[in-house]
C-alpha cells in the first residue's frame, strides 16, 4: 500500500477523536497502544544513539531539562539543541522546532526582567551554514506577518539570571502564533505551569511545539517559515514512585479571537496583533486553556512525535 495512503487511512480513525483538520502527510511514529503505567516499571531513556546531528553546550545524556525522557521527533527533520536551558528539536523543513522541552522549579524564576533581546541562533546558524541545509532564522523574519513570534519556553520561566532569560529569545525558540492564541490562552496554561510549582520544591517537565496543517501556510520573506494550526504543551510531574505523572495535556487552535484561519482571514490577525495587549488578561478566564485538554496519544500521532516515556 502506499505510504501516503497508508498514513491518511491511520490519520482517518482519529478523526473520530478530534474534529479538526490534520496533515495526511506529515508520517508519524507514535505508538497509542493503552499502556498502564502502574503495570510498567519505569526507565527513562535518554539514548542518543540515534541522533545524527547534535549541537549546545549540554550533552544530552546529562541535560537535567529531559531527565524524564528525550521525546522522539520521528520522521521529522531535526537538528538537537542541547543547552542548560533546555532541548530543542530544531525542524529546518518548517524553520521552527520539532518541540522545546524543559524543566520548570521554584529556583528557575527569580527577578530578572524580560530581556526581549530577540536573536539569531548563532550555533544553530553556524551549523546549517557548513552544511548547507537552510539557515537560521532572523529575528525580523516575522515582520509584517501579524503573527507574534511566540515563545515555546517562556522567557518568564527563566529568570534566574539575565543569561537563562537571553537564551529563550533566541529565534530557534519561537513559531508563528497568533496574538490571541500567544497573548491570551497559551499565556494563561504558562501562568499555571508557574503557579503549580511557586514557592514549592516540586518540579515540572515540559514538551511544547507546532502541528502543522496538510498544507499549511508560510510567512517570512521568503515565504519558507510555516505557520501551525495548532500548538501542544504536555505538562508532567514525577509521582511519589519516581513515574512520570501528566498533569495537563493541551492542543490549541492556532487562530484569531474570532475563530478564523490567520491567513485565509489576515486583516483579523492584523486586529488582534495591534490590540491584544496584555492588560487584557485580567478581564480573560484564565482557564480557558482546559477546553483544549487533549490525549498525550493523540499530540503524539499529530505532532509524529513519539513520547514512550510518558505510557
Amino acid at each position: 500500500m502506499d505510504a501516503q495512503v497508508w498514513c491518511c487511512l491511520k490519520r482517518a480513525c482519529y478523526s473520530v477523536i478530534m474534529t479538526m483538520t490534520i496533515s495526511c502527510g506529515q508520517q508519524t511514529t507514535g505508538n497509542l497502544s493503552a499502556v498502564s503505567s502502574s503495570s510498567k516499571s519505569y526507565s527513562p531513556p535518554i539514548s542518543t544513539s540515534g541522533i545524527s546531528k547534535l549541537i549546545g553546550d549540554t550533552p544530552l545524556a546529562n541535560n537535567p531539562n529531559v531527565s524524564v525522557g528525550v521525546p522522539s521527533a520521528g520522521n521529522n527533520p531535526e537538528i538537537m539543541i542541547s543547552r542548560k536551558q533546555y532541548v530543542i528539536s530544531w525542524n529546518h523543513q518548517f524553520r521552527q522546532p520539532n518541540f522545546v522541552a524543559w524543566r520548570l522549579s521554584n529556583a528557575d524564576m527569580g527577578k530578572v526582567q524580560r530581556q526581549n533581546n530577540f536573536a539569531v541562533d548563532p550555533e544553530l546558524h553556524r551549523h546549517l551554514s557548513e552544511r548547507g541545509v537552510g539557515r537560521a532564522v532572523e529575528p525580523n523574519e516575522y515582520q509584517g506577518s501579524c503573527f507574534d513570534r511566540g515563545h515555546l519556553i517562556p522567557s518568564a520561566d527563566r529568570t534566574a539570571n539575565v543569561a537563562d532569560n537571553s537564551q529563550t529569545f533566541l529565534m530557534s525558540n519561537m513559531m508563528p502564533q497568533t496574538a490571541h492564541l500567544n497573548r491570551v490562552t497559551w499565556q494563561h496554561l504558562e501562568h499555571h505551569a508557574r503557579t503549580l510549582v511557586r514557592g514549592t520544591n516540586d518540579t515540572l517537565f515540559i514538551v511544547a511545539g507546532p502541528v502543522f496543517a496538510e498544507s499549511p501556510g508560510h510567512i517570512g520573506p521568503d515565504q519558507d517559515i510555516g505557520v501551525p494550526s495548532h500548538n501542544f504543551k504536555i505538562i508532567v510531574k514525577m509521582d511519589d514512585s519516581g513515574k512520570p505523572q501528566v498533569l495537563a495535556s493541551v492542543l490549541m487552535p492556532n487562530v484569531t479571537s474570532t475563530g478564523t484561519d490567520p491567513i485565509v482571514d489576515h486583516d483579523q490577525a492584523c486586529e488582534d496583533s495591534h490590540s491584544f495587549q496584555d492588560n487584557t488578561l485580567a478581564t480573560e478566564d484564565e482557564s480557558d486553556w482546559e477546553q483544549y485538554k487533549t490525549p498525550v496519544a493523540t499530540i503524539e500521532q499529530t505532532a509524529g512525535l513519539e513520547l514512550s516515556f510518558l505510557h
